[in-house]
Protein backbone atom coordinates (compact mmCIF):
# COMPACT_ATOMS: atom_id res chain seq x y z
CA UNK A 1 0.00 0.00 0.00
CA UNK A 2 2.84 2.37 0.81
CA UNK A 3 5.21 1.18 -1.88
CA UNK A 4 8.69 2.63 -2.36
CA UNK A 5 8.74 4.99 0.62
CA UNK A 6 10.67 2.55 2.84
CA UNK A 7 13.75 2.29 0.65
CA UNK A 8 13.83 6.02 0.05
CA UNK A 9 13.55 6.83 3.72
CA UNK A 10 16.21 4.30 4.76
CA UNK A 11 18.68 5.76 2.27
CA UNK A 12 17.72 9.23 3.43
CA UNK A 13 18.26 8.52 7.10
CA UNK A 14 21.64 6.84 6.56
CA UNK A 15 23.05 9.42 4.18
CA UNK A 16 21.86 12.86 5.22
CA UNK A 17 19.36 12.79 8.04
CA UNK A 18 21.33 11.91 11.15
CA UNK A 19 22.33 15.54 11.67
CA UNK A 20 19.36 17.15 9.94
CA UNK A 21 16.27 18.51 11.71
CA UNK A 22 12.98 16.97 10.65
CA UNK A 23 10.18 19.33 9.67
CA UNK A 24 6.65 18.14 10.31
CA UNK A 25 3.58 19.78 8.82
CA UNK A 26 0.32 18.74 7.22
CA UNK A 27 -3.25 19.53 6.38
CA UNK A 28 -6.52 18.11 7.61
CA UNK A 29 -9.91 18.77 6.08
CA UNK A 30 -13.54 17.87 6.46
CA UNK A 31 -15.79 18.34 3.45
CA UNK A 32 -19.40 17.80 2.60
CA UNK A 33 -20.95 17.95 -0.84
CA UNK A 34 -24.13 17.19 -2.72
CA UNK A 35 -23.15 15.72 -6.09
CA UNK A 36 -25.55 16.87 -8.86
CA UNK A 37 -24.20 14.30 -11.35
CA UNK A 38 -25.92 11.45 -9.49
CA UNK A 39 -29.61 10.77 -9.91
CA UNK A 40 -31.03 11.48 -7.44
CA UNK A 41 -28.30 13.76 -6.00
CA UNK A 42 -26.86 12.48 -2.75
CA UNK A 43 -24.98 14.00 0.17
CA UNK A 44 -21.48 12.74 0.90
CA UNK A 45 -18.78 13.75 3.34
CA UNK A 46 -15.06 13.15 3.49
CA UNK A 47 -12.40 13.28 6.20
CA UNK A 48 -8.83 13.69 5.04
CA UNK A 49 -5.46 14.13 6.72
CA UNK A 50 -2.09 14.43 4.97
CA UNK A 51 0.91 14.56 7.34
CA UNK A 52 4.12 15.72 5.65
CA UNK A 53 7.68 15.04 6.81
CA UNK A 54 10.43 17.00 5.06
CA UNK A 55 14.17 17.24 5.50
CA UNK A 56 16.94 19.31 4.01
CA UNK A 57 20.73 19.15 4.14
CA UNK A 58 22.61 22.12 2.70
CA UNK A 59 26.17 21.79 1.42
CA UNK A 60 28.16 24.97 0.86
CA UNK A 61 29.74 24.05 -2.44
CA UNK A 62 27.80 21.17 -3.98
CA UNK A 63 24.18 22.18 -3.38
CA UNK A 64 21.59 20.49 -1.19
CA UNK A 65 19.79 17.23 -0.56
CA UNK A 66 16.17 17.31 0.55
CA UNK A 67 13.28 14.89 0.80
CA UNK A 68 9.56 14.75 1.46
CA UNK A 69 7.23 12.01 2.61
CA UNK A 70 3.44 12.36 2.89
CA UNK A 71 0.61 9.87 3.44
CA UNK A 72 -2.99 10.54 2.43
CA UNK A 73 -5.48 9.22 5.00
CA UNK A 74 -8.90 9.51 3.41
CA UNK A 75 -12.33 8.45 4.63
CA UNK A 76 -15.34 8.83 2.29
CA UNK A 77 -18.87 8.21 3.51
CA UNK A 78 -20.09 6.74 0.23
CA UNK A 79 -17.64 3.84 0.24
CA UNK A 80 -17.56 3.78 4.07
CA UNK A 81 -13.88 2.89 4.31
CA UNK A 82 -10.56 4.45 5.24
CA UNK A 83 -7.85 4.47 2.58
CA UNK A 84 -4.16 5.11 3.15
CA UNK A 85 -1.99 5.93 0.14
CA UNK A 86 1.56 7.10 -0.39
CA UNK A 87 0.91 10.68 -1.50
CA UNK A 88 4.55 11.83 -1.82
CA UNK A 89 7.90 10.17 -1.12
CA UNK A 90 10.85 11.63 -2.96
CA UNK A 91 14.48 12.57 -2.50
CA UNK A 92 16.17 15.37 -4.44
CA UNK A 93 19.62 16.71 -5.15
CA UNK A 94 19.75 20.34 -6.28
CA UNK A 95 22.66 22.55 -7.28
CA UNK A 96 22.88 25.89 -9.06
CA UNK A 97 21.86 24.50 -12.45
CA UNK A 98 20.95 20.81 -11.94
CA UNK A 99 18.06 19.14 -10.17
CA UNK A 100 17.50 15.38 -9.81
CA UNK A 101 14.39 14.10 -8.04
CA UNK A 102 13.42 10.44 -7.54
CA UNK A 103 10.29 8.96 -6.02
CA UNK A 104 6.56 9.67 -5.94
CA UNK A 105 6.18 13.30 -7.00
CA UNK A 106 4.00 15.78 -8.85
CA UNK A 107 4.85 16.44 -12.50
CA UNK A 108 2.85 19.02 -14.41
CA UNK A 109 3.44 21.87 -16.84
CA UNK A 110 1.70 24.12 -19.32
CA UNK A 111 0.06 27.57 -18.98
CA UNK A 112 -3.63 26.63 -19.34
CA UNK A 113 -5.97 26.98 -16.37
CA UNK A 114 -9.37 25.47 -17.29
CA UNK A 115 -8.81 23.07 -20.23
CA UNK A 116 -5.31 21.66 -19.88
CA UNK A 117 -4.36 19.85 -23.06
CA UNK A 118 -1.01 19.09 -21.36
CA UNK A 119 -2.61 17.44 -18.34
CA UNK A 120 -0.63 14.24 -18.77
CA UNK A 121 0.44 13.30 -15.24
CA UNK A 122 -1.96 14.90 -12.76
CA UNK A 123 -5.65 15.22 -11.90
CA UNK A 124 -5.72 18.86 -10.80
CA UNK A 125 -9.19 20.38 -11.06
CA UNK A 126 -9.78 24.17 -11.11
CA UNK A 127 -12.86 23.82 -8.91
CA UNK A 128 -10.96 21.93 -6.20
CA UNK A 129 -9.78 24.53 -3.65
CA UNK A 130 -7.29 22.07 -2.10
CA UNK A 131 -5.54 21.45 -5.46
CA UNK A 132 -4.56 17.89 -4.56
CA UNK A 133 -3.38 15.29 -7.06
CA UNK A 134 -1.80 11.83 -6.74
CA UNK A 135 1.88 11.62 -7.51
CA UNK A 136 3.68 9.51 -10.07
CA UNK A 137 6.66 7.23 -9.44
CA UNK A 138 9.39 8.85 -11.50
CA UNK A 139 12.98 10.00 -11.82
CA UNK A 140 13.18 13.58 -13.10
CA UNK A 141 16.27 15.45 -14.26
CA UNK A 142 16.28 19.21 -14.88
CA UNK A 143 19.14 21.26 -16.30
CA UNK A 144 19.21 25.06 -16.38
CA UNK A 145 21.05 25.85 -19.59
CA UNK A 146 20.97 29.62 -19.01
CA UNK A 147 18.80 32.20 -17.29
CA UNK A 148 16.34 31.93 -20.17
CA UNK A 149 16.16 28.20 -20.99
CA UNK A 150 16.08 24.76 -19.42
CA UNK A 151 15.41 21.17 -20.38
CA UNK A 152 13.83 18.41 -18.33
CA UNK A 153 13.77 14.64 -18.78
CA UNK A 154 11.88 11.94 -16.89
CA UNK A 155 11.37 8.21 -16.58
CA UNK A 156 8.07 7.02 -15.08
CA UNK A 157 7.39 3.57 -13.68
CA UNK A 158 3.74 2.84 -14.47
CA UNK A 159 1.39 1.21 -11.99
CA UNK A 160 -2.05 -0.20 -12.69
CA UNK A 161 -3.74 3.19 -12.14
CA UNK A 162 -4.94 5.48 -14.89
CA UNK A 163 -3.48 9.00 -14.94
CA UNK A 164 -5.49 12.08 -15.79
CA UNK A 165 -7.05 12.24 -19.29
CA UNK A 166 -5.68 8.97 -20.68
CA UNK A 167 -8.17 7.07 -22.86
CA UNK A 168 -5.90 3.99 -22.79
CA UNK A 169 -4.15 2.24 -19.94
CA UNK A 170 -0.36 2.07 -19.91
CA UNK A 171 1.17 -1.38 -19.84
CA UNK A 172 1.39 -2.32 -16.18
CA UNK A 173 4.95 -2.44 -14.88
CA UNK A 174 6.39 -0.73 -17.95
CA UNK A 175 8.52 2.40 -18.02
CA UNK A 176 7.63 5.61 -19.82
CA UNK A 177 10.01 8.39 -20.70
CA UNK A 178 9.87 11.91 -22.05
CA UNK A 179 11.32 15.39 -21.96
CA UNK A 180 10.60 19.09 -22.19
CA UNK A 181 12.59 22.08 -23.46
CA UNK A 182 11.46 25.60 -22.55
CA UNK A 183 12.80 29.00 -23.62
CA UNK A 184 12.06 32.44 -22.19
CA UNK A 185 11.93 35.08 -24.93
CA UNK A 186 11.54 38.84 -24.91
CA UNK A 187 7.75 38.52 -25.13
CA UNK A 188 7.01 35.31 -23.25
CA UNK A 189 7.75 31.57 -23.08
CA UNK A 190 7.60 28.69 -25.55
CA UNK A 191 8.20 24.99 -24.93
CA UNK A 192 8.26 21.63 -26.72
CA UNK A 193 7.35 18.43 -24.84
CA UNK A 194 7.41 14.77 -25.89
CA UNK A 195 6.57 11.48 -24.21
CA UNK A 196 6.69 7.79 -25.15
CA UNK A 197 4.96 4.81 -23.57
CA UNK A 198 3.39 1.42 -24.31
CA UNK A 199 -0.38 1.13 -23.97
CA UNK A 200 -2.76 -1.82 -23.69
CA UNK A 201 -6.05 -0.86 -25.34
CA UNK A 202 -6.77 -4.55 -25.87
CA UNK A 203 -4.72 -7.68 -25.47
CA UNK A 204 -1.75 -6.40 -27.49
CA UNK A 205 0.94 -3.99 -26.31
CA UNK A 206 1.14 -0.94 -28.59
CA UNK A 207 3.56 2.03 -28.72
CA UNK A 208 2.24 5.57 -28.22
CA UNK A 209 4.05 8.85 -28.89
CA UNK A 210 3.03 12.31 -27.72
CA UNK A 211 4.27 15.67 -28.97
CA UNK A 212 3.19 19.06 -27.64
CA UNK A 213 3.96 22.73 -28.17
CA UNK A 214 2.87 25.40 -25.70
CA UNK A 215 3.64 29.04 -25.07
CA UNK A 216 2.54 32.27 -23.48
CA UNK A 217 2.92 35.95 -24.36
CA UNK A 218 2.44 38.85 -21.94
CA UNK A 219 2.12 42.22 -23.66
CA UNK A 220 -0.29 43.87 -21.25
CA UNK A 221 -2.88 41.14 -21.87
CA UNK A 222 -1.59 37.64 -21.18
CA UNK A 223 -2.30 35.01 -23.88
CA UNK A 224 -1.31 31.35 -24.11
CA UNK A 225 -1.81 28.14 -26.06
CA UNK A 226 -1.27 24.40 -25.76
CA UNK A 227 -1.37 22.00 -28.71
CA UNK A 228 -0.96 18.24 -28.27
CA UNK A 229 -0.69 15.39 -30.81
CA UNK A 230 -0.91 11.75 -29.69
CA UNK A 231 -0.33 8.88 -32.12
CA UNK A 232 -0.35 5.14 -31.47
CA UNK A 233 -0.31 2.04 -33.60
CA UNK A 234 -4.01 1.39 -33.94
CA UNK A 235 -6.03 -1.75 -33.54
CA UNK A 236 -9.46 -1.88 -35.21
CA UNK A 237 -12.05 -0.27 -32.97
CA UNK A 238 -9.62 1.72 -30.80
CA UNK A 239 -8.56 5.37 -30.79
CA UNK A 240 -5.12 5.73 -32.40
CA UNK A 241 -4.93 9.49 -33.01
CA UNK A 242 -5.78 12.43 -30.77
CA UNK A 243 -5.28 16.15 -31.14
CA UNK A 244 -6.02 18.71 -28.41
CA UNK A 245 -5.66 22.49 -28.54
CA UNK A 246 -6.30 25.14 -25.90
CA UNK A 247 -6.02 28.90 -26.38
CA UNK A 248 -6.55 31.38 -23.58
CA UNK A 249 -6.32 34.96 -22.43
CA UNK A 250 -6.50 36.69 -19.04
CA UNK A 251 -6.33 40.19 -17.62
CA UNK A 252 -6.63 41.88 -14.23
CA UNK A 253 -8.81 44.98 -14.42
CA UNK A 254 -8.13 47.99 -12.21
CA UNK A 255 -11.53 47.74 -10.53
CA UNK A 256 -11.76 47.81 -6.74
CA UNK A 257 -9.26 45.36 -5.31
CA UNK A 258 -8.44 43.96 -8.77
CA UNK A 259 -10.97 42.06 -10.89
CA UNK A 260 -9.39 39.07 -12.66
CA UNK A 261 -10.91 37.53 -15.79
CA UNK A 262 -9.78 34.56 -17.90
CA UNK A 263 -11.19 32.94 -21.06
CA UNK A 264 -10.21 29.64 -22.73
CA UNK A 265 -11.35 27.74 -25.81
CA UNK A 266 -10.66 24.02 -26.18
CA UNK A 267 -10.89 21.57 -29.09
CA UNK A 268 -10.42 17.80 -28.94
CA UNK A 269 -10.39 15.46 -31.95
CA UNK A 270 -9.89 11.69 -32.01
CA UNK A 271 -10.04 9.00 -34.66
CA UNK A 272 -9.20 5.33 -35.20
CA UNK A 273 -9.59 2.34 -37.47
CA UNK A 274 -13.21 1.24 -37.98
CA UNK A 275 -14.58 3.89 -35.60
CA UNK A 276 -16.13 7.27 -36.25
CA UNK A 277 -14.04 10.35 -35.59
CA UNK A 278 -15.05 12.47 -32.61
CA UNK A 279 -14.68 16.24 -32.14
CA UNK A 280 -15.42 18.15 -28.94
CA UNK A 281 -15.39 21.91 -28.45
CA UNK A 282 -15.63 23.73 -25.12
CA UNK A 283 -15.51 27.31 -23.87
CA UNK A 284 -14.63 28.39 -20.35
CA UNK A 285 -14.62 31.61 -18.36
CA UNK A 286 -13.10 32.26 -14.94
CA UNK A 287 -13.61 35.37 -12.80
CA UNK A 288 -11.99 36.11 -9.46
CA UNK A 289 -12.25 39.06 -7.09
CA UNK A 290 -10.65 39.56 -3.63
CA UNK A 291 -13.43 40.94 -1.44
CA UNK A 292 -10.98 41.62 1.41
CA UNK A 293 -7.66 40.36 2.75
CA UNK A 294 -9.57 37.33 4.09
CA UNK A 295 -12.23 36.71 1.44
CA UNK A 296 -12.09 35.81 -2.24
CA UNK A 297 -14.90 35.20 -4.76
CA UNK A 298 -14.48 32.91 -7.80
CA UNK A 299 -16.80 32.04 -10.68
CA UNK A 300 -16.17 29.38 -13.36
CA UNK A 301 -18.44 28.64 -16.34
CA UNK A 302 -18.11 25.93 -19.01
CA UNK A 303 -20.07 25.48 -22.22
CA UNK A 304 -20.00 22.36 -24.42
CA UNK A 305 -20.44 23.39 -28.07
CA UNK A 306 -21.54 19.91 -29.24
CA UNK A 307 -23.89 18.96 -26.42
CA UNK A 308 -25.17 22.53 -25.95
CA UNK A 309 -24.79 22.09 -22.19
CA UNK A 310 -23.39 24.46 -19.60
CA UNK A 311 -21.87 24.11 -16.16
CA UNK A 312 -21.53 26.94 -13.61
CA UNK A 313 -19.59 27.09 -10.39
CA UNK A 314 -19.38 29.96 -7.88
CA UNK A 315 -17.21 29.86 -4.76
CA UNK A 316 -16.30 31.92 -1.75
CA UNK A 317 -13.16 31.39 0.35
CA UNK A 318 -12.24 32.85 3.73
CA UNK A 319 -8.60 32.32 4.71
CA UNK A 320 -6.78 32.81 8.01
CA UNK A 321 -3.21 31.91 8.97
CA UNK A 322 -3.96 28.21 9.54
CA UNK A 323 -7.59 27.81 8.51
CA UNK A 324 -9.52 28.12 5.27
CA UNK A 325 -13.25 27.78 4.71
CA UNK A 326 -14.37 27.09 1.14
CA UNK A 327 -17.96 26.94 -0.04
CA UNK A 328 -19.21 26.50 -3.58
CA UNK A 329 -22.37 26.03 -5.61
CA UNK A 330 -22.64 23.98 -8.84
CA UNK A 331 -25.30 24.29 -11.49
CA UNK A 332 -25.39 21.54 -14.11
CA UNK A 333 -28.39 21.70 -16.43
CA UNK A 334 -31.22 22.11 -13.89
CA UNK A 335 -29.53 20.39 -10.94
CA UNK A 336 -27.83 22.29 -8.12
CA UNK A 337 -24.99 20.91 -6.02
CA UNK A 338 -22.79 22.35 -3.32
CA UNK A 339 -19.57 21.70 -1.43
CA UNK A 340 -18.22 23.00 1.89
CA UNK A 341 -14.60 22.36 2.95
CA UNK A 342 -12.96 23.32 6.22
CA UNK A 343 -9.17 22.93 6.15
CA UNK A 344 -6.56 23.28 8.87
CA UNK A 345 -2.84 23.63 8.10
CA UNK A 346 -0.12 23.00 10.67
Amino acid sequence: MLKNFGIIFIILSVRILLSTPINFEGQSSISGFNNPLYSPPRFEYRLQYIPIISLEKQYDNSGLFDAEWAIDFNYTSYVDSLSMTNYRSWIRYKSKDIEIRAGIQKLNFGPSKLFRALQWFDTLNPIDPLQLTPGINAIRFRKEMSQTSYYMMWIIHKTDEMISLEPHQSKKGSSEFGGRYQVLTKYGEIAVTSHFRFIEPGVEKLPEFRLAVDGSVDMGINTWFESVFIKSKGEPGFIDFQQMTTVGVDYTFNIGNGFYGSFEAYRYHSSGRNISSNTIGKLGVLFSYPLSIFDNFTSISYYDLELKESFQYVAWQRAYDNWTLDSGLFLYQSTVGYQIILTYYH
